[in-house]
């Protein structure tokens, strides 16, 4: 799920595929987008709200044009599926994390800038959340394990 910062809109993924766009303040369904080809793990608006990211396990992220309501492109690169996405205040740095495979338990995270991946950290078990913070420039990871590890994706 993700709601737009005026409040007015909520944003839900489904393992149907498909991402619909829901008007809080008329409580009904806006529109639905279609794209992905696998089930919606994670979704991230961007700052100005003109655009938001999508996750699947289809191992892709997708960028979507708000108004116009269609995919702007596909980003592949992941070897298992996302399962979380965190974008940075600017909106120029997208942090993601899914599984290396879909049978191993390791985790692979990527900074995509804006349209290359970069990979950043492996090892890891699984996660969970992830959130990039704006004072310190530090992506920190919550790992199933009993710790939280901090890296910094501007190198």
């Amino acid at each position: 799920l993700a709601l737009s910062s005026d409040g007015k809109r909520l944003f839900s993924g489904s393992h149907d595929k498909t991402i619909k766009i829901w008007d809080l303040e008329g409580g009904k369904e806006s529109f639905t987008l279609r794209g992905h080809t696998h089930g919606v793990t994670s979704l991230k608006l961007a700052p100005d709200g003109s655009r938001f990211f999508s996750g699947s396990d289809d191992k892709t992220i997708k960028a979507w044009d708000l108004e116009a309501g269609k995919e702007l492109f596909t980003l592949r690169g992941h070897a298992g599926e996302v399962r979380c996405l965190a974008l940075s205040p600017d909106g120029n740095r997208l942090c993601s994390a899914g599984r290396e495979t879909h049978f191993e338990k390791s985790v692979e995270i990527k900074v995509w800038i804006p349209f290359t991946t970069y990979d950043r950290m492996k090892g890891m078990r699984s996660v969970s959340d992830a959130s990039v913070q704006p004072l310190t420039a530090i992506f920190p990871s919550q790992a199933s394990a009993p710790r939280i590890i901090f890296f910094d994706p501007y190198f």
